[in-house]
C-alpha cells in the first residue's frame, strides 16, 4: 500500500458516532502524526450541513466510484492504519485545507 498522508482518501472501517458499530466507507486522512493511527473525516453519499461536495475534479489522482459524495469535516475519528483496505485517491490540497479549516472553526465555537 502507498504511504498514507494527509489528503489521502482511504477505504476502511469507520465508527458510527454512537459507537455501536462500524461501516466500510471512504475516509479523508486529515493527519497521521507518524503513529500507527490517523485522524480521518467521514465521506458519505448523504449531504449534511457543512459538508463539502466531492467529485472527480477534487481529486489529484484516483477517485470514488459514486458521485457526488460529501466530505463531512466534523465527523472525525482516530483510526488504526492497520484496518485500511485500500487507498482510493488523493484530493487537492485545497480540499484538505477546507476540511481542516471547517473543523478548527467548529472547535473554536
Amino acid at each position: 500500500m502507498a504511504v498514507i498522508k494527509p489528503g489521502s482518501v482511504v477505504i476502511c472501517e469507520f465508527p458510527y458516532t454512537d459507537g455501536s458499530r462500524t461501516k466500510t466507507r471512504p475516509v479523508l486522512v486529515l493527519s497521521t502524526r507518524g503513529s500507527e493511527d490517523f485522524i480521518g473525516s467521514l465521506i458519505t453519499t448523504a449531504s449534511f450541513p457543512d459538508s463539502i461536495p466531492l467529485t472527480k475534479k477534487e481529486f489529484v489522482s484516483g477517485g470514488l466510484k459514486v458521485e457526488p459524495c460529501y466530505l463531512v469535516p466534523l465527523r472525525v475519528s482516530a483510526v488504526s492504519k492497520s484496518i485500511i483496505k485500500k487507498e482510493a485517491g488523493i484530493v487537492h490540497h485545497s480540499v484538505l485545507t477546507q476540511a481542516i479549516k471547517a473543523l478548527v472553526d467548529a472547535l473554536g465555537k
